[in-house]
């Protein structure tokens, strides 16, 4: 698939980092901000600023590139864990 070229080399590695995030299948990526986030230390508004601008300019064939224009390939895989609590089940 096409990567998206940005306006600076900054912003370039978040959507070389989307592009590659969307290639792997780890999540929808309407989920991705925070992604973002735990990649590059991102704030939340932040995160999904740049994931909105990655996504609108999809519809730009101008802004499309055969591969990654930055090297540096970063994977996060978020991770949840959630403690249930359980009260004992009574014998009827």
């Amino acid at each position: 698939m096409s990567y998206i070229k940005a306006d600076n080399a900054k912003e370039q590695k978040r959507f070389d980092f989307l592009e590659d995030l969307r290639q792997s299948g780890e999540t929808n990526m309407y989920g991705a901000a925070p992604y973002l986030q735990a990649a590059f230390g991102m704030e939340k508004n932040e995160s999904r600023e740049c994931l909105i601008k990655w996504m609108k300019l999809h519809s730009e064939p101008t802004r499309r590139l055969e591969g990654p224009s930055t090297k540096e390939k970063k994977t996060v895989r978020m991770v949840t864990t959630a403690e249930i609590e359980t009260e004992p089940r009574v014998a009827k």
